[in-house]
C-alpha cells in the first residue's frame, strides 16, 4: 500500500503554495451551499432533459416512420441475407424486437421478414396482430385508415409473392407516397419490390453492403484501440505501481472551495443559457448550444472576483498549461496529444465494462417496469441523419472542439481540482480512485442519455480522469475527448446518414 501511496503522490514542484502546500481554507458553510447550488443544478438538468423530450414529442406527428436504428437493423439484415444466403431464420429471429415497437415498427416488420426475408407466413400472421394494434390504438380515425391502408398493401404483396415470386405488384401513386411517407426506409424498400424496379434494389442492397463493410472497419479499429488499450493500461498500472509514473496534479493554490462553487455557478449559467435556443431557428440549436458552452466559461472569473487569487493561479490549477514531457518544451503539446490518443485507447475497455453494466441496468429496468428504457440511442444520430453538410460540419465543430474544450475545464479542471484537494487526511491510493469515480459520475448522469447508460460514459469520465491525474495538464483530456468524439460522429455519420 505504502508503494501505490508514493506512486501517486503529488509531484511537490508542479504547484502549491510555499511551507505547507496547502491553501487557507474558507467557511464551512460555502462548500455546504456549494453542494446544494450543484444538487439543486443537477435535478434540473435531469429534470429538464425529459420535459425538453416530451415537448418534441408533442410536437412531432402522431405517426412517425420508424427510427434510425430500427432503419439501420433492416439495413444490417440485408446485407446479411446478401452475404449470407440460405436459411434465414436466425436473421428472422433478429427482426423480432420491431414487434415490441411502435406501429410503425411493427408494419416494418413484415416488410422485413416477408419481402426481404422471404418468410411469408410469419409475415402474413404479423399484419393480423398488427392491424389489431391499430383498431386498440388511441389514434384518431384518419391516421387509422392511413396505417390500415399500408398494412393491407403490404398483405396484398405478400399474397401475390407468395403465389408467384416474381409477381409485380401495381401501387398507384397515392399508395407508393402513403408507404414512403409512414414507413420510411421500409416504404421505399417495398414499393421497389412491389414494382420489381431492380435498379432501386440493387441500390438498396449496394448500401446495405459499404454499411456492412463499415462495421468491419469499425471493428478493426475499436479491436486495434482496445488491444493498444488493454495491453498499454496493464503496463500503465505497472509502472504507476513501480513510481515509474507520478502524478503532476499538484496542490491547489487557491481555496478548493472556491472550485466547487465556480461549477455550481456554471451548472446554473449553462440552464439558464440555454433558454432561449429554443427562439432560435431550429437550423440555429446546434452552433447556439456551441456559443452557451463557449459563454459558460466566464465562470472561470468566480475565484478571481471572491479574492482568492490571480486567473494566472486559476489556469495553473485547473490544468490549463502545460505538463512535464521529454525533450524539449516546443514538443510539449506534442506528447501530450500523443498521451490524450493513448487515453482514448485505454478508455476503450472502460467504456466496454461500463457498457456491460448499463445493459444489466436496462435489463432490470425491463424486469421492473416491463418497458425499454428510455434515451438509450446516442442523440446525434437523428441529427446526422437528418442533416446536410452545413449541419454535420456544425456538429463536428461542436462535439469536436467545443466540448472537448468546456467539458474538460469544468469537469477535469475545476470539478477534479475540488475533489483532488479534499480528503488529506486519507492515503491517495484510497482517495484518487474516489475522486476519479465521483467526477466521472457527474460527468456522466448530467448528458443526454440518462441514468441508466451513465456507466457507459463513465468509462470515459474514468479514462480522461486518469489522464488529467497522470499529466497534470488538460491537453492530453481534451486530445483524448476529441478523439473520442470525431470517431464516434465519424461512425454515425457512415453509418446513419
Amino acid at each position: 500500500m505504502d508503494q501505490v501511496s508514493h506512486a501517486i503522490r503529488p509531484n511537490s514542484a508542479e504547484g502549491g503554495d510555499p511551507g505547507t502546500g496547502n491553501p487557507p481554507s474558507g467557511h464551512p458553510w460555502w462548500s455546504h451551499l456549494a453542494w446544494l447550488v450543484v444538487l439543486v443544478a443537477s435535478i434540473l438538468t435531469w429534470l429538464l432533459l425529459p420535459y425538453l423530450a416530451e415537448e418534441a414529442d408533442v410536437n412531432a406527428p402522431a405517426i412517425s416512420p420508424p427510427g434510425i436504428q430500427i432503419e439501420f437493423t433492416g439495413r444490417i439484415l440485408m446485407a446479411m441475407e446478401d452475404m449470407f444466403p440460405g436459411d434465414n431464420q436466425l436473421l428472422v429471429s433478429q427482426a423480432r424486437p420491431l414487434l415490441d415497437g411502435s406501429l410503425t415498427d411493427q408494419l416494418a416488420y413484415p416488410v422485413l421478414v416477408g419481402l426481404m426475408l422471404g418468410d411469408f407466413e410469419d409475415a402474413l400472421d404479423s399484419i393480423d396482430v398488427c392491424m389489431e394494434h391499430i383498431a386498440d390504438s388511441h389514434l384518431d380515425r384518419e391516421d387509422k385508415d392511413q396505417l390500415e391502408s399500408v398494412a393491407s398493401d403490404i398483405r396484398t404483396i405478400l399474397q401475390q409473392r407468395q403465389d408467384d415470386a416474381a409477381a409485380v405488384v401495381d401501387l398507384d401513386s397515392v399508395q407508393q407516397s402513403r408507404a414512403q411517407r409512414i414507413l420510411g426506409w421500409f416504404g421505399e424498400f417495398m414499393v421497389a419490390e412491389a414494382g420489381s424496379n431492380q435498379v432501386m434494389l440493387d441500390q438498396f442492397r449496394s448500401a446495405s453492403g459499404r454499411l456492412f463493410l463499415t462495421l468491419i472497419g469499425a471493428a478493426v479499429w475499436f479491436l486495434s484501440c482496445l488491444c493498444i488499450g488493454f495491453i498499454g493500461g496493464i503496463i500503465f498500472l505497472v509502472c504507476a505501481l513501480s513510481n515509474v509514473i507520478r502524478s503532476r496534479m499538484g496542490d491547489s493554490r487557491l481555496d478548493h472551495v472556491v472550485y466547487l462553487e465556480t461549477f455550481g455557478i456554471w451548472m446554473f449559467l449553462v440552464l439558464l443559457l440555454r433558454l432561449p435556443i429554443a427562439f432560435l431557428p431550429e437550423q440555429m440549436h446546434i452552433l447556439g448550444g456551441g456559443f452557451v458552452m463557449l459563454m459558460s466559461l466566464v465562470v472561470l472569473a468566480w475565484p478571481v472576483l471572491r479574492r482568492r487569487g490571480s486567473f494566472r493561479q486559476v489556469c495553473m490549477d485547473v490544468g490549463l498549461r502545460r505538463s512535464e514531457s521529454p525533450g524539449s518544451s516546443s514538443g510539449s503539446v506534442i506528447y501530450e496529444s500523443i498521451c490524450g490518443f493513448f487515453g482514448y485507447c485505454m478508455g476503450i475497455p472502460l467504456i466496454i465494462a461500463g457498457s456491460i453494466i448499463s445493459l444489466i441496468l436496462a435489463w432490470m429496468y425491463r424486469q421492473f417496469y416491463g418497458e425499454e428504457p428510455g434515451m438509450a440511442s446516442h442523440p446525434i444520430q437523428d441529427v446526422i441523419a437528418g442533416g446536410g453538410v452545413p449541419v454535420i460540419v456544425q456538429v463536428y465543430f461542436v462535439a469536436c472542439i467545443v466540448a472537448p474544450l468546456v467539458e474538460e475545464i469544468l469537469f477535469r479542471g475545476v470539478l477534479y481540482r475540488y475533489f483532488r484537494s479534499i480528503g488529506r487526511t486519507l492515503p491517495n491510493w484510497l482517495m484518487i480512485p474516489i475522486w476519479i469515480f465521483l467526477s466521472s459520475y457527474i460527468f456522466a448522469v448530467i448528458h443526454p442519455q440518462g441514468v441508466i447508460f451513465a456507466p457507459t460514459l463513465m468509462g470515459i469520465g474514468v479514462a480522461l480522469a486518469i489522464l488529467r491525474e497522470w499529466r497534470g495538464s488538460l491537453v492530453a483530456p481534451m486530445v483524448a475527448h476529441c478523439v473520442t468524439n470525431s470517431v464516434t460522429i465519424t461512425l454515425n455519420l457512415l453509418l446513419f446518414s
